[in-house]
């Protein structure tokens, strides 16, 4: 089946990923080890057939979209002008009006599903619908299209969007770190909807008991976790 869920993959729940400091040469290994899931790789790009590796470079191409359309958006940009210098700052929307245009046209249909409930409501709403044009592309444009990407991906090439992802990103320590503090914040205001709706606010007081009652455990019954050097923060 043609998964591609190696972003969630990499994400390392307690601190920043490895496979940043790591080459490409490793990173590659370790993607075409076979996963306890029964999967036989960790990305489509690992198969030796055309239309796999295709999957692969479509959701690629979505997600460079998606982050191009995202630092557009006013607010972004706003914030983006006030930490980049000058420079940096015109460099950098130069490059994604230079690439955006590639990115739209080699992007391939997406598939339509369900409205979702739930945790996967949360993961597709807002900027990540995006609607797909659907007509022929010419193979010439796209050609002509998937060279700038080619290029643009290489590593003597270098890049603005590609600084402020790996900046934005800390090993994917960002997007946990983000999740988890919004989690936390409607625990504290929703935390106890379901179970007293009358008083659905968690007050001061029971937040401390948590983390008292977390360090009362203390590792009675955790299982440690490699990744943190022999702790479990569970």
């Amino acid at each position: 089946m043609a998964f591609e869920t190696m972003p969630a993959q990499m994400l390392n729940v307690y601190g920043p990923a490895t496979f940043p400091q790591l080459k490409d040469e490793e990173v590659w290994k370790h993607l075409n080890t076979p996963q306890k899931t029964g999967a036989i790789y960790m990305t489509e790009y690992c198969a030796s057939d055309v239309e796999r590796r295709g999957i692969a470079v479509n959701r690629w191409q979505h997600s460079q979209l998606l982050f191009c359309k995202y630092q557009r958006q006013q607010s972004v940009k706003d914030h983006n002008k006030f930490v980049l210098a000058p420079t940096v700052f015109d460099e950098l929307y130069k490059e994604i009006d230079r690439i955006q245009p590639s990115l739209e046209y080699c992007l391939a249909p997406k598939k339509t599903f369900e409205k979702k409930d739930g945790a996967a409501s949360l993961r597709t709403a807002g900027v990540s619908s995006m609607e797909v044009a659907a007509p022929q592309k010419d193979p010439g444009e796209l050609d002509r299209h998937g060279k700038i990407l080619y290029d643009w991906v290489k590593k003597e090439n270098p890049s603005r969007i590609r600084m402020l992802q790996n900046y934005q990103a800390c090993g994917g320590l960002s997007v946990v770190a983000s999740v988890h503090h919004r989690a936390t914040r409607c625990f504290m205001y929703c935390g106890n909807s379901v179970h007293t709706p009358h008083s659905p606010e968690v007050s001061l007081s029971a937040f401390q008991e948590c983390i008292k009652a977390r360090h009362a455990a203390g590792s009675r019954g955790m299982e440690q976790d490699q990744n943190v050097e022999g702790k479990d923060f569970a």
